[in-house]
């Protein structure tokens, strides 16, 4: 950087003035005094600041993109060494921030009147609060993912047990993959349970009830009455959808088996399993990351750039453990861990995943940083979920897979959105309530939950245990509730500003200036009122639930 002047050139290593005397750039005394000039003196003044700022940007960067690229890279692999690698990583980034002479910069950095960074002993008091608790789900998340079900004497993934409980019609075999999933959650339910006695633990050491209470206070600035209440009003405008979706499922079911009585292995059959199956075998031919670069291509995002630039990262999980997404560096860098396989399921999930780094590399660079994000975990989930639902426009899949085919996806799939939403308030209410008593019965409460809000005949299980999200976002699945809603909102508003998204590339540059690039800077109410001049999401998405199309 060099600021010209009449009378000298400052640069970055050092201020000469008319005197010949060199001053240091981070001596602004000695530039003052050496300075005759008084309005000199002021420009080399703000100039060096300007100076040091930046190289402690510069800095700060540095750090904070070495430790999110070491927890990315744990959270991808899931070993070890990973781990210890973001430990260092994140204490190093902790001790440069919470510096005294890097308190006003790191303040000016995250838009805060004055500097908001703990002291190194406190971080490091924190992290052995928190060292068992990390240690204890690094291995119950290995063990988590890892186990394997049998059924008669064959091991099998958890992924291919999900299979036959989606796709199979003979029951037998149905309930042989249901109790091979049961048992093996019984052999988990322990290792979650003790995680969460370890999280009470250290949330009530800061008066807290519960690890639960101190995540809605933290992260959503919220407590458990509000919480609660909303949560409660919210699912009773959903009760009679819900009741209606569930009676037809279980008719269905009921013709399927040819049974008058459900059992608890009759459920969670997809109805759309064929026409899925076609949806698989085109997109064998194409490749599932070819197809999501096509599919965002066509609203104007270039993957590829993004990729070749250093900004995406995706790393492909061949095991299939795990998707998410991870802001490295807010509004520059951001990662994906997805499965590559190439099926439509998986094709949902990279673009679920895409939508969250095309909104973090959106974010405008002006904000502050802590402000170069979305509104809220529920806004971000949205704009996630509405890239899910863009793979089944009809343009896409031209020439590949008849029409009728996925207009009978579609169809089925608005009232399949009902049941995840059922599943998240499922999820979410049980979660709550282990969390405040981790000592009563959980199977018997997971089947309480599943009659609240589906009705189904499901026996007691520790079904829950397999749930990765309690050990890797505790608190975190009634953001998908409101998340479903948004997206269908804003899927319909932009269909009608600028027709088929996937047929539009100023899609990108829609979404970039009015919602990515704003961050934080609106809260999410606002955000939603100025783009789609709706406040009431719940009933304008009940009112249009029997759409095929959104």
């Amino acid at each position: 950087m060099k600021i010209q002047t009449n009378y000298k050139t400052l640069n970055t290593n050092c201020a000469q003035s008319f005197t010949g005397q060199k001053i240091d750039a981070k001596d602004s005394k000695k530039v003052l005094t050496a300075v005759a000039d008084k309005t000199l003196a002021s420009d080399c003044f703000n100039a060096l600041k300007n100076v040091d700022y930046e190289s402690f940007v510069r800095k700060f960067e540095a750090k904070y993109i070495a430790k999110s690229k070491a927890n990315f890279e744990y959270l991808a692999t899931n070993n070890l060494r990973s781990l210890l690698k973001f430990t260092i990583a994140d204490f190093k980034y902790k001790r440069f921030v919470s510096k005294k002479e890097n308190q006003e910069n790191c303040a000016k950095l995250y838009g805060y009147k004055k500097a908001k960074f703990k002291k190194p002993f406190i971080h490091f008091a924190e992290f052995l609060r928190m060292h068992p608790i990390n240690i204890a789900c690094y291995f119950t998340g290995k063990k988590v993912l890892n186990k394997k079900c049998i059924i008669d004497g064959k091991k099998i993934s958890q992924r291919d047990i999900s299979k036959i409980i989606a796709e199979e019609t003979n029951p037998e075999i149905r309930k042989k993959a249901y109790d091979s999933k049961y048992k093996l959650c019984d052999n988990l339910k322990d290792d979650i349970i003790d995680i969460v006695k370890k999280r009470n633990a250290y949330a009530q050491a800061f008066n807290y009830s519960s690890y639960f209470d101190l995540i809605l206070k933290r992260r959503y600035n919220t407590d458990l009455k509000a919480f609660n209440k909303n949560l409660e009003s919210t699912y009773l405008l959903f009760k009679p959808e819900l009741e209606k979706v569930h009676e037809e499922n279980e008719e269905k079911l009921k013709k399927v088996f040819q049974t008058e009585t459900l059992e608890y292995y009759h459920y969670n059959l997809n109805n759309s399993c064929k026409e899925y199956k076609v949806l698989d075998n085109a997109i064998e031919k194409i490749g599932v990351l070819p197809l999501a670069k096509k599919i965002f291509s066509k609203m104007g995002f270039d993957i590829d750039k993004l990729i070749n630039e250093g900004k995406l990262i995706i790393h492909n999980d061949k095991k299939e453990k795990r998707s998410f997404h991870m802001s490295i560096m807010p509004g520059k860098i951001s990662g994906i861990c997805v499965s590559l396989k190439n099926d439509f399921f998986n094709l949902a999930v990279l673009c679920h995943e895409l939508g969250h780094a095309m909104y973090n590399l959106g974010t405008s660079q002006t904000l502050p940083i802590n402000m170069r994000t979305s509104p809220s975990q529920v806004m971000n989930e949205g704009i996630a979920m509405m890239m899910e639902d863009v793979t089944l426009n009809k343009d896409i899949w031209d020439g590949m897979v008849p029409t009728d085919i996925l207009e009978k996806i579609k169809k089925n799939r608005r009232k399949g959105q009902l049941i995840r939403i059922a599943r998240n308030f499922i999820l979410t209410e049980f979660e709550q309530e282990m969390y405040a008593n981790p000592n009563q019965d959980l199977a018997k409460l997971w089947q309480e939950k599943y009659k609240k809000f589906t009705g189904w005949n499901y026996k007691p299980s520790n079904e829950w245990s397999t749930a990765d999200l309690l050990i890797s976002a505790p608190a975190y699945t009634h953001n998908y509730i409101k998340a479903q809603m948004i997206a269908f909102q804003l899927h319909k508003h932009l269909k009608t500003k600028l027709g088929n998204l996937t047929e539009n590339k100023e899609t990108a540059k829609y979404l970039s200036e009015n919602i990515f690039s704003k961050g934080a800077s609106l809260n999410e109410t606002e955000l939603l009122k100025k783009i789609t001049r709706k406040e009431n999401l719940e009933k304008d998405f009940l009112k249009d639930i029997n759409f095929s199309e959104v």
